[in-house]
């Protein structure tokens, strides 16, 4: 995604406003094993943003033979850049709040308040068949952060919530 690009309507102030930001998560195609857990520090790995500068050299790569590229795609309804999350289980703050905190609260527990108010959203994909991108019935990726993490483009801080 070109930041440039992005109408700064809905977006964090410390958004880039240039270079490129890619989302990757595993998804199972190579040996049916999908599991990205916010619970599992470990399964992290699975989930990346990176942020690529304005004017770093690139060089153009073909996908392993094992996976295909994904075509372009007419923008949908459930992608979203910025703004506001539209989960379709629960709040996403609170679900990321939940796992910092190792779920040692309950729902409206102060220390779970205060954290969720400290995630904002970068990104939402909902599931697109013409994209050949799924992830189950109805499942949503949503891709969080916090603003000193985004003000500092330390994207390897942004979490990845799976919901559907």
């Amino acid at each position: 995604m070109r930041c440039a690009a992005l109408p700064r309507e809905g977006l964090a102030e410390e958004f880039p406003r240039d270079g490129t930001l890619l989302f990757f998560s595993f998804d199972g195609q190579a040996d049916d094993e999908v599991f990205v857990s916010l619970d599992d520090p470990a399964t992290r790995v699975g989930a990346r943003v990176l942020y690529i500068p304005e004017n770093t050299p690139v060089l153009p790569a073909e996908p392993p033979p094992v996976l295909e590229a994904c075509p372009l795609v007419e923008p949908l309804v459930g992608h979203q850049i910025g703004g506001h999350a539209v989960p379709v289980q629960g709040p996403v703050e609170y679900e990321i709040a939940n796992a910092t905190h190792g779920g040692a609260h309950a729902w409206g527990d102060e220390p779970l308040d205060r954290e969720a108010e400290r995630w904002v959203l970068l990104a939402q994909f909902a599931g697109d068949a013409d994209a050949k991108a799924t992830w189950g019935d109805e499942v949503v990726l949503y891709w969080l952060i916090r603003p000193e993490d985004l003000a500092a483009h330390r994207f390897d801080q942004a979490r990845l919530i799976v919901q559907g």
